[in-house]
Parts: C-alpha cells; sequence; structure tokens
C-alpha cells in the first residue's frame, strides 16, 4: 500500500526561475547560469575550466562565471556528463502498475551492467590523448594507421622464421615516437583511463517510462514478448559522490545528473499527428539513432566511431535498419564542421528528407547567442535540453535523469510522526502544520534574500564612504608632513598612524565575521573600541538559536588567525525583521595585539 503522506516529499513551491547547469565530457567544465525567460530557458553566462580534479575545476569555472559580472549563483544546480550511460530497456514491468523503488533500480541495473562495460571500451588511449587536446584528429588518425600497419607486420610470419613472435606497437608509444605527445601527456591519460569508467564502481540508475505502440500496431505474439519500453540512465556511483562533494564545497545543490548521449531528442518539437521522426545524433567516439518522438521512444541504437572519425556507411547503415514506411525524415546533430557534408551524404543515401535537429531560437535566445558562441553545438544543446527538463519546459518523460542525493525517508518511517499515525484526525492535523511550515519557510527565504540584496547595496555604499576617507585622510597626511616643524600637531599625526592600523586590520577583522555568516543569520552592527585594548561590540539576529550558536563559534575559530577571540556572548530569544521570532546575538571580541593599536 502507498504512503498517503510520501506526496508531500514532492511539493515544491514555485517553479525555479534559474539553474546552474555544469556540462563535462570528462576533459573540461562548461559551467552555464540558465534563466527562465519569456522564450524559454536562456543560457546568460558561461564559465570554463580544463582541470580534471572536479572541486578544482568547479572553482576555476566559477571564478569565469563571476568574472562576466555574475553576482549571484542559484543554489541548484544539475550535472550533464559524458560518462553517463543512456538506453532503451524493454522490461517487464507495467508502467501503470511500477514495482517498488529498490527493486526498480535493481533491475535497471542489472540491465545496463553489461552495457556500460561495453561502452568502456571505446574510451581508448586515443580518445582520452584528444579529449585533454594532446593529439588533433589529423594526428589520431595518422598514428591509428601507423599502428595498423604495424600490426600487420608483427603479424606477418615469413617461410623459415623461427625468431620469437614480434611485439604489436602501443597506440601511446607510436605517438611519442612520432612526435605528436610527449611520454607525460601518455602517462597522464593512461592513469585518466583507469578513473574514467570505472568497471567495479557501482551505477546509480534513472529511469522513465515511454508510451507503447497502440494495441492494433502489436500482434499477439508480439504483445506479451516485446515487454514495457524503459528509457534508462546510468552514472557511476563514485564520479557523481565527488561532483556532490565539490557543490557542497561551494554550497550548492547538485540536484540531479544527464548524460549527454541522446539528450538532444529531447529538444525536438514534433507534431503528435506525424509519424515517427528518426535521430542522429554524432559524437567523438560514438554515435546514436533514436526512433519515436519524446516520451514515446521506440528504438535507441548506439555505435562506435572509428579513431574519432565518423564513418559515414556505419551511420548510413544504422539508420536503414531503423527505416520503416512511417518515417517521413530524419533530424540529424552533429558538429559544425560534418553537419553539411554529413546531411548531403545522407540525404543521398537514404533517399529521405535530412533536417539539422533544433527549431527556430526564441529572440531571448537570439540575444544571449553571444554567450554561446564559442561553445560547441552539442555542449549548448546539452545544457538547454537538461535545463528546459530540470525547469520544466520539457516532459518528464522525454529524459531519463539520476537523483544526484540520496532518497529521503518517507514520512511514515520518521520517529517524531510514530505517535500519531494511528489517529486519521491527528494524521490530517500533521499534514496542514507541515504544509504551513514549508510555506512559512519559502516565505522566510524569499525575505532573506531582500535582505541579502540590500546588505550588498550597503557594502558599496561603505566602499565609496572608505575610499573617500582613504583621500582625506592622504591629503591630511600630506599637510602634516609640510607642517611637521609645528609641534603642536605631533599628537594629530600619531592619531593618524593609529587609524592607519586600523584600517588596515578592519578589513581582515570584517571578512572574518563575514565567513562566520550563515544563511540563518545577519550582522546589525559592530561598533570598534575607542582605544586599543578595548573589547570590539558586536550584535546580530539569527532565525533559530542553532544558527546563532554556529555563528558564534565559528566566529571563534576564524578570528583566531588575527589573534583575536570571543571574549564573552549572548544569546536571548528576541524578534527580527518583521516581528519573525528569532534570537539577539551580542558578541565582545579580544584581540591580544589590542585593535587599532
Amino acid at each position: 500500500m502507498q504512503n498517503p503522506l510520501a506526496f508531500l516529499n514532492s511539493i515544491q513551491l514555485g517553479k525555479p526561475g534559474k539553474v546552474l547547469v555544469l556540462h563535462t565530457d570528462g576533459y573540461a567544465l562548461t559551467l552555464a547560469l540558465v534563466q527562465f525567460g519569456a522564450g524559454g530557458p536562456v543560457v546568460r553566462a558561461v564559465g570554463r575550466s580544463r582541470q580534471l580534479e572536479p572541486s578544482e575545476a568547479l572553482a576555476e569555472a566559477i571564478e569565469g562565471l563571476k568574472a562576466t559580472g555574475v553576482r549571484r549563483l542559484p543554489k541548484t544546480a544539475i550535472l550533464v556528463t559524458g560518462q553517463a550511460l543512456t538506453a532503451l530497456l524493454a522490461l517487464p514491468v507495467d508502467p501503470e502498475h511500477p514495482r517498488p523503488k529498490d527493486q526498480m533500480h535493481e533491475l535497471v541495473r542489472w540491465e545496463l551492467e553489461s552495457l556500460f562495460s561495453e561502452q568502456g571500451l571505446r574510451w581508448t588511449i586515443g580518445a582520452h590523448l584528444q579529449g585533454r587536446g594532446y593529439l588533433t584528429p589529423e594526428q589520431r588518425t595518422a598514428v591509428a594507421e601507423r599502428q595498423a600497419d604495424a600490426d600487420l607486420d608483427a603479424d606477418l610470419v615469413l617461410p623459415g622464421d623461427t625468431s620469437a613472435p614480434r611485439s604489436k606497437p602501443r597506440f601511446g608509444e607510436l605517438a611519442v615516437e612520432m612526435g605528436f605527445a610527449t611520454r607525460e601527456q601518455v602517462e597522464e591519460c593512461l592513469a585518466l583511463r583507469e578513473v574514467f569508467l570505472p568497471d567495479d564502481d557501482q551505477l546509480v540508475c534513472g529511469w522513465t517510462a515511454q508510451m507503447r505502440p497502440l494495441e492494433d500496431e502489436l500482434e499477439d505474439d508480439d504483445e506479451g514478448a516485446a515487454g514495457f519500453p524503459w528509457f534508462a540512465l546510468a552514472v557511476p556511483e563514485g564520479l557523481l559522490r565527488t561532483w556532490v562533494r565539490a557543490c557542497k564545497r561551494r554550497e550548492i545543490f547538485l540536484d540531479a545528473a544527464y548524460g549527454t548521449l541522446g539528450i538532444g531528442f529531447g529538444l525536438l518539437d514534433l507534431p503528435s499527428d506525424v509519424g515517427d521522426a528518426l535521430y542522429l545524433e554524432v559524437h567523438r567516439e560514438q554515435f546514436v539513432s533514436m526512433r519515436g518522438h519524446p516520451g514515446a521512444l521506440r528504438s535507441l541504437r548506439v555505435a562506435p566511431t572509428r579513431d574519432g572519425e565518423l564513418d559515414l556507411e556505419d551511420a548510413a547503415s544504422l539508420c536503414r535498419e531503423e527505416l520503416s514506411p512511417d518515417v517521413a525524415r530524419l533530424y540529424l546533430r552533429a558538429p559544425v564542421a560534418q553537419m553539411e557534408p554529413l546531411r548531403e551524404a545522407l540525404a543521398r543515401l537514404l533517399e529521405l528528407e535530412v533536417l539539422p535537429a533544433g527549431g527556430e531560437a526564441a529572440p531571448e535566445a537570439k540575444d544571449a547567442a553571444s554567450v554561446t558562441s564559442e561553445l560547441p553545438a552539442a555542449v549548448v544543446d546539452g545544457i538547454l535540453a537538461a535545463a528546459r527538463h530540470r525547469l520544466g519546459v520539457t516532459a518528464r518523460d522525454a529524459q531519463p535523469s539520476v537523483s544526484a542525493q540520496p532518497p529521503k525517508p518517507p514520512l511514515w518511517k520518521r520517529k517524531e510522526l510514530a505517535p500519531y499515525a494511528a489517529a486519521a484526525a491527528v494524521v490530517l492535523g500533521v499534514i496542514g502544520y507541515d504544509t504551513s511550515l514549508r510555506i512559512e519557510t519559502w516565505q522566510n527565504r524569499a525575505e532573506l534574500e531582500e535582505l541579502e540584496d540590500r546588505y550588498v547595496e550597503q557594502l558599496e555604499i561603505k566602499e565609496i564612504a572608505n575610499q573617500i576617507l582613504t583621500e582625506t585622510n592622504r591629503l591630511k597626511t600630506q599637510v602634516a608632513e609640510q607642517e611637521r616643524a609645528v609641534a603642536t600637531l605631533a599628537d594629530q599625526v600619531s592619531g593618524l598612524e593609529r587609524l592607519a592600523n586600523r584600517r588596515a586590520q578592519l578589513p581582515k577583522v570584517l571578512t572574518q565575521i563575514a565567513a562566520a555568516c550563515n544563511d540563518e543569520m545577519y550582522i546589525q552592527s559592530i561598533k570598534l573600541p575607542p582605544s586599543a585594548g578595548s573589547l570590539v561590540e558586536m550584535r546580530g539576529w539569527a532565525l533559530t538559536n542553532t544558527g546563532a550558536q554556529l555563528f558564534v563559534t565559528t566566529l571563534n575559530n576564524t578570528i583566531d588567525d588575527l589573534k583575536g577571540t570571543v571574549r564573552n556572548s549572548r544569546i536571548v530569544s528576541a524578534p527580527g525583521p518583521r516581528n519573525l521570532p528569532g534570537y539577539q546575538i551580542e558578541v565582545w571580541l579580544s584581540f591580544s595585539e589590542g585593535f587599532g593599536a
């Protein structure tokens, strides 16, 4: 029996207006700020990084994003990774009567494990060298041809030759020998190959049911044997947890993960009254053909490229197997350099209309085109497709995703609700109370965001005032130097020196205080001591007692670098902005070398 309280875990108040999208192929990270506009999701700003370690790559990409003028980042992000596996499974599970989530996960993972191992074989040392930018496509092809010739020579055995078999050269050794790469680069890629798609890592899976063909399209024998179509996605658990930790260090909540392979299929805008669409998406190491509609996928096939280059006959053969009388056209998504030649060749070989995938851009998207002008089209499409699914523009069953966070425990297992589980009336009261708390929390967050905006404006005004004060003090210092002979100005010079020392130390103290702040509190006032060695008095307000205690504890740790300590603190219950219940914070700070000495 389904838990009647389970639906509360999925309640969302309002639709998210913007989201961070982390797009990675394993070699580079593209961080995009996507905002929901009048014409749909639009990429507003982009930051990039070539760092391999996720934490370093994310930090560098965030700095690049802020360099474009972005002042505040969304707290929610999604991941689009090329290290995921996408597949269409036929499972004996009716979407109208699904199995429990844990059983469904084990069933999907069992089906995908063998496919995941097979996909890992496509990421060769040549793929990693080209992905890291150490080899060009032409150089990779030259090394592969040289390796093939050397393999033939090694296999050739002359009559009467009794010598030991000759060893076959490795791709990395040939790349170094031909001067295309260094040994250090090859060793880096060999290590990368071990961690790129580990075979022993557990898979975290996501799935979404697809619409079956009409009953009259299925024969009696096929109806029971075909199973039900499920669009599935698998991501290595270690990879997912690494990105979750990297985002958490930057105070970002990683909500879900998507795969890059076939993600553009969800962007197709197809009339419901037309036949199935045939879709071909080309990546560097593999390509995929998909037939059907978004949310009603009929077929999905994946094949490898040859040394990073798409073989036209392979693509045409894969598409030919999917052709049927109700397929009227082929939608193609490929790198810009390959698009036109590939489109013309496929149209000639298949005798079918071939159209570039993607529709007319919205006005806002055209205005923001300069933001993504330097990005590959496949990266932009992947970012927008994932953002559209996350923001609810496309149907949920159009694209599978993997939850990046562990599942929440059901409400009926929570200990605080156990005494009320037996009485239906009390349960209804708990539902109302829980809903009201969610609404109040949403309102409080909106008010806190408004207060943060005011705080930023006040900081800018204070910075301008400090600049004016600095210029005034500089002029006073010049006057003092010119009138040094006057004995009565000696005390003023000493006072200016004390102010300069305090001014040098004050930003460090404020920085440490700001670092100790959390989302549940804000600073009301900071009173500096009138003389050296006195205590710095600070007042603030927090939404909860825990937030107040956390601020005092964190502040005591952060000012230790400035040889300071929290001499005394007091936390009392007191109303805050708009009479919100909370706690007044009073803290007295002392510094061993004095403040302003």
